[in-house]
C-alpha cells in the first residue's frame, strides 16, 4: 500500500476538510508545485498533487474511494482543485457531495480564513445550519453553488480562448462568492491568463476560438438586470409598465419623468442619474457628477420619487441607522462597517439578487446548449458562447428562450437579452 492510501486508510469513514496549498492552483504553470491537505478529527494529512496526468489520475482513484466512505466531504475553494484535475488528466473529477465552507461562509457575510483544525471546521458548519436562513442557502448552493464549483467554472478556466499574438491558450480564473454582492470575482492568476472582466480592446482583437480555429463568438446580455431586479422585488406598476413595453428602458424612463421627447445624450444622462438616485444619491452629488444645476437636481429626485413611488418607498424601507448587517431576498448575508453604507445597503438588495439571477442563468444556459456549444466566459450579466460549427442559429435561438424564460426561484421576473455575435470579439455585431 502507498504512503498516501496509508494516510487515508488512517481517516477512513471520517468527515474531513479538503483544501490545497497553494489556494490558486496554476495549472498552466508545468513547474508550480501544489499539495492537498486533508484536514480531519486529530490530525492532518499533506501530500504533493502530481502535475502528470498518470499520476494524478492514479490518485484521484484512490481519492474516490476514500471521499466515497466518508461521512461528510468538505471543502475550501475546492472549484481550484476541479480546475486543476481537469487541466492534468483531461478528465472531469468524479460526481461528489462537498460542502463549500469559503462559499457558504462568504454567502453569509463571513470573510474567515481556512480552519486548521477539524473541531473548528465543526464549529463553523454548525453556525452555518442554525442560521435562520439556511434553508434558503441551502436550495442555493445545490442548485447553482454545487454545478458552479464542480462542473461548469472549471471547465470554462480549462478551455480557455487562443491569444493570436502570444501564440497560446489563455485562461480565465474565477472565484465563486469573490465579490460582496455574490457576482464572482475574475482575475488573471494563471501564468497564462486572462480576466474578461476587465478586457480592452487590444485583449479582443487578439482573443480567438480555442485551438486557433477561427470558429464564431456569440454573447448574450441582459437588458437593464438591474432595472427589471428592482420593479420585481418592489411590484412598481410604472416599472413594469415601462419594461413590458419592450422599449429602450432608459428612453421611456426620461419620457415619464420629464415629458420630454428623448434623444441619444438625454438618454445618457437618465442612465447615468436614474439608478444613482434609487440607490440613495443626494441632490448635490447628482448635480455635481450630471453637471446640472442643484435646482435641476433637486426637481429630478423628487420626480423620481413621485413617478416612481412603490420603487422608491421599497428601497427606501432598506435604511436602517447604523445597521450592522443585512439579508437579501434570497438570504444573502452582508456586513456593513464602512461609511456610506445606506448607498452599499441600497445596492446590495438590488445587485445581490441580480447576481443569483444571473448566476442561476449561468448553470441554465451551460446546461442547455451543451449539445451545441460551450461557455467560454461569463461577466456578470454576460455570457459568451461559442457554438459547434453548423450550430449557430440553435445556440442563438436556444440561448434567448433559456435566459429569457421566467424560473421558479425568481417568478414573474421578466427578463430580456440583447445577442451579439463574430469571429472578433472587439467586432461582434447585435442580431
Amino acid at each position: 500500500m502507498s504512503d498516501i492510501a496509508t494516510a487515508l486508510e488512517s481517516i477512513i469513514g471520517q468527515p474531513f476538510l479538503i483544501k490545497t496549498e497553494p489556494d490558486v492552483l496554476d495549472f498552466t504553470n508545468p513547474i508550480a508545485k501544489a499539495n492537498l491537505i486533508i484536514i480531519a478529527q486529530g490530525k492532518t494529512l499533506d501530500f504533493p498533487l502530481p502535475n502528470k496526468s498518470v499520476d494524478l489520475i492514479k490518485l484521484i482513484g484512490q481519492l474516490q474511494f476514500y471521499f466515497s466512505k466518508s461521512k461528510l466531504l468538505i471543502g475550501w475553494n475546492a472549484k481550484n482543485l476541479f480546475s486543476y484535475i481537469g487541466y492534468i488528466t483531461g478528465k472531469s473529477f468524479p460526481a461528489v457531495t462537498i460542502i463549500d465552507l469559503k462559499i457558504l461562509e462568504s454567502f453569509l457575510g463571513e470573510s474567515n480564513s481556512c480552519p486548521t483544525l477539524f473541531k473548528h471546521v465543526k464549529d463553523r458548519l454548525e453556525a452555518i445550519t442554525k442560521n435562520k436562513h439556511w434553508a434558503q442557502l441551502k436550495t442555493i448552493y445545490k442548485s447553482i453553488h454545487i454545478p458552479l464549483i464542480c462542473k461548469i467554472i472549471p471547465e470554462i478556466e480549462i478551455l480557455g480562448l487562443a491569444h493570436t499574438k502570444k501564440r497560446k491558450i489563455v485562461h480565465p480564473y474565477y472565484e465563486v462568492e469573490g465579490q460582496v454582492n455574490g457576482r464572482m470575482k475574475c482575475s488573471s492568476l494563471y501564468s497564462n491568463g486572462f480576466n474578461p472582466h476587465i478586457l480592452t480592446e487590444e485583449d479582443k482583437q487578439f482573443l480567438t476560438t480555442p485551438c486557433f480555429d477561427d470558429k464564431e463568438f456569440i454573447y448574450f446580455d441582459f437588458k437593464n438586470m438591474e432595472v427589471s431586479v428592482l420593479q420585481w422585488l418592489s411590484k412598481d406598476k410604472m416599472l413594469e409598465n415601462i419594461l413590458k413595453r419592450g422599449n429602450d428602458v432608459y428612453e421611456s424612463i426620461w419620457e415619464t419623468l420629464t415629458n420630454l421627447e428623448c434623444s441619444p445624450e438625454r438618454r445618457k444622462i437618465c442612465k447615468s442619474f436614474f439608478l444613482p438616485v434609487v440607490f440613495g444619491q443626494g441632490v448635490a452629488s447628482l448635480s455635481e457628477n450630471v453637471g446640472i444645476p442643484l435646482e435641476s437636481s433637486k426637481k429630478i429626485v423628487n420626480r423620481i420619487y413621485k413617478v416612481f413611488s412603490t420603487a422608491m418607498t421599497w428601497i427606501s424601507s432598506k435604511d436602517i441607522n447604523s445597521v450592522k448587517i443585512d439579508v437579501d431576498h434570497f438570504g444573502r448575508h452582508r456586513r456593513f462597517e464602512e461609511e456610506y453604507y445606506r448607498t452599499q445597503l441600497r445596492n446590495f438588495h438590488v445587485q445581490a439578487p441580480a447576481s443569483i439571477v444571473c448566476l442561476d442563468k449561468l448553470v441554465k444556459i451551460y446546461e442547455g446548449i451543451k449539445p451545441f456549444g460551450k461557455v467560454c466566459f461569463h461577466v456578470h450579466d454576460g455570457y459568451c458562447v461559442i457554438p459547434n460549427s453548423g450550430e449557430e442559429n440553435r445556440v442563438i435561438k436556444l440561448g434567448r428562450e433559456i435566459l429569457e424564460k421566467e424560473e421558479d426561484l425568481y417568478p414573474g421576473l421578466r427578463l430580456r437579452v440583447a445577442v451579439s455575435r463574430g469571429k472578433k470579439l472587439n467586432k461582434l455585431e447585435k442580431i
